[in-house]
């Protein structure tokens, strides 16, 4: 375990410059509940630790920058994202990822690209970080049976449940409903 935090040393300081403290704490979760669902689903917890830690990268990124990033690194996005900028912050992040740590792992790249709206097709990584992301305690919604894996045979189930959520979430903001309802 040791080894494991020393090597994570470079990716710590690179977060601590780059975001709050307390979005800090959040990715720290994040990245403990990912690790946590890599060793339930029997993927690398390691690296999906890592995944779960840097997921927010970019999140608190100005919006002018966001649109840079776009810009200047040629990053695909859609009309909504152009809309609503902050979605961007996986994208713009992952792309920053890979300038500071070119020897990453793409999976790692990627997990951190999707994990605010997900892909076509979504990797067993994506999906944990996509799932800690919303799961990690510290979420003011939170509730201890999302965290009962055992519910689930599949990861990919406890993604969609997770996906549905979410989606019926944001279809529904507009009535200003809480979160809390759509969590069942």
């Amino acid at each position: 375990m040791v080894m494991i935090v020393k090597s994570m040393r470079p990716y710590f300081e690179f977060l601590k410059n780059r975001i709050t403290s307390k979005r800090f704490e959040h990715s720290v979760r994040v990245g403990r509940v990912c690790a946590k669902l890599a060793r339930y689903y029997g993927e690398e917890p390691e690296s999906a630790f890592l995944a779960g830690l840097l997921h927010d990268c970019g999140r608190e990124i100005p919006v002018s920058e966001l649109l840079k990033y776009v810009e200047e690194y040629q990053i695909e996005c859609d009309d909504f994202e152009m809309k609503k900028p902050v979605l961007l912050h996986g994208k713009v992040g992952a792309a920053i990822l890979a300038l500071y740590f070119p020897d990453l792992a793409e999976s790692v790249f990627r997990a951190v690209r999707l994990h605010v709206r997900g892909g076509d097709v979504m990797g067993k990584l994506d999906m944990i970080v996509y799932i800690a992301d919303f799961i990690e305690p510290g979420r003011p919604y939170f509730k201890p049976d999302f965290m009962v894996w055992d519910d689930f045979s599949t990861l990919e189930e406890l993604f969609l449940r997770v996906e549905r959520t979410i989606t019926l979430y944001y279809k529904n903001k507009s009535s200003k409903k809480k979160l809390e309802r759509y969590i069942n």
